[in-house]
């Protein structure tokens, strides 16, 4: 069986978490960037662990005042972060998971502070840490990471754990030295329909030619990232061609993964992949930007 979260694992690759501090730790070290960095790897693993109903409170009373009065609630004010995560719900143990993970990080912590420790922290704290290389960090981060992995399989009594997280394939190196037998399965679309869907999202902007520029960043990064990969470790796909012939797509994708087929993965819903979104949802000066910006991406991937 194939178990995924509800939500994307922000843990591993978002910003303060475990990737970012696993590259940055060793490559610029000072005692109090060592509290820094350990204070905000911790920081996000706790916001993660926390269910709090006082900020999924604030946040649906916001969401609602901004619907009865037809306010962009992007014009009002951000959440709290990361308050629609409850990962303690889908992994049992996460907070102690993190708990021990800063521990086994941190060497020791005193009293005290400096002048970046954060503002008016009652009972200041410094934590402390050598410098360490990134083979030695990798123990306690990978040891934390399966610990993590395994409490979601053994919840949903399942073999198989995939992780959807948009910005995985910009970390596929890091991955694969954490989860060496890891596969990873990128599906691409046409680049202006990507774009038409940023412009919809709170966290892409909003014009088309600025989503364009965002877009081709990531797509030029993943590809040099690409060169360095085994060709075993990846597959790729057209999102198009996945909807247009599901049968032989996910065949093919199962036999990657080494997966037994089963019928009963055709039944999943291919039919909103919104196919040509972009004639409709662009402007017409924003559609001869657009494909002016991505000309040699929309090339690239066939979509002349």
């Amino acid at each position: 069986m194939v178990t995924t979260l509800p939500f994307e694992s922000r843990f591993i690759v978002d910003p303060d978490g475990i990737i970012d501090f696993y590259r940055n730790y060793s490559e610029t070290w000072t005692p109090f960037l060592s509290d820094i960095r350990l204070k905000r790897l911790e920081s996000l693993l706790c916001d993660l662990s926390k269910k709090s109903f006082i900020h999924n409170s604030i946040n649906r009373t916001i969401a609602r005042i901004c619907s009865c009065f037809s306010i962009n609630r992007i014009k009002v004010i951000s959440p709290k972060r990361y308050v629609t995560c409850n990962f303690e719900k889908y992994i049992p143990g996460f907070k102690q998971y993190a708990e021990e993970l800063i521990s086994d990080l941190k060497e020791f912590s005193y009293e005290g502070y400096w002048v970046g420790t954060e503002s008016y922290k009652l009972s200041p704290k410094v934590y402390f840490q050598g410098l360490k290389t990134r083979e030695e960090l990798s123990i306690p981060l990978r040891n934390f990471l399966m610990k993590v992995i395994s409490s979601i399989l053994i919840n949903a009594n399942a073999s198989y754990y995939v992780d959807h997280n948009t910005w995985n394939s910009l970390f596929a190196k890091d991955l694969l030295h954490f989860f060496p037998s890891a596969k990873i399965i990128h599906i691409w679309r046409d680049p202006r329909d990507v774009v038409a869907s940023y412009t919809k999202q709170r966290c892409y902007p909003k014009y088309g030619p600025q989503a364009a520029v965002f877009y081709k960043s990531i797509y030029n990064y993943w590809f040099s990232i690409k060169e360095m990969l085994d060709m075993s470790c990846y597959y790729e796909i057209k999102l198009e061609d996945l909807v247009g012939s599901p049968e032989s797509s996910i065949k093919n994708i199962c036999s990657f993964l080494d997966l037994p087929f089963e019928e009963g993965l055709l039944n999943i819903d291919l039919s909103k992949s919104n196919r040509g979104r972009w004639e409709k949802d662009l402007h017409d000066g924003e559609k001869r930007e657009v494909q002016e910006i991505l000309k040699n991406n929309i090339i690239e991937l066939g979509y002349e």
